[in-house]
């Protein structure tokens, strides 16, 4: 009667350990999940800012390629030297998504050059210490 309730104490002991084991397994997975997911979560968005980046950078040169070319242009047909040249036509006044797109590109602008000099600033401080 002692040696079969001492044994069924053994096995009940035995499956609380088992079963504390397989929590602990459990919430390991849990965890390696979470962090497999913040990781996925990191790079994603790291992606999303280097394709904005990206768009803003290529926004940024077409802006600066229409503005460098227009100008170059304008001011060719000004210093050229026939009396009856015809002026070079502006371009067409932008409609309000145009105005809009052209003043987000002015704001990111704004903002990269924001961010550019924060680093500078953190770089200063850093090679002053």
């Amino acid at each position: 009667m002692i040696a079969a309730a001492t044994q069924q104490q053994q096995q009940q002991q035995q499956q609380q350990q088992q079963e504390e084991v397989q929590q602990k397994q459990q919430q390991e997975e849990r965890q390696q999940q979470q962090i497999k997911k913040k990781r996925k979560q990191k790079k994603n968005k790291k992606r999303q800012k280097q394709t904005q980046k990206n768009t803003q950078m290529y926004q940024l040169e077409t802006a600066a390629t229409y503005c460098s070319s227009s100008s170059s242009s304008s001011s060719s047909s000004s210093s050229s030297s026939k009396p009856h040249s015809t002026p070079t036509t502006p371009p067409p006044p932008q409609p309000a998504a145009a105005a809009a797109a052209a003043a987000e590109q002015e704001e990111a602008f704004l903002d990269h050059q924001q961010q550019q000099q924060q680093q500078q600033a953190l770089l200063l401080l850093l090679l002053l210490r």
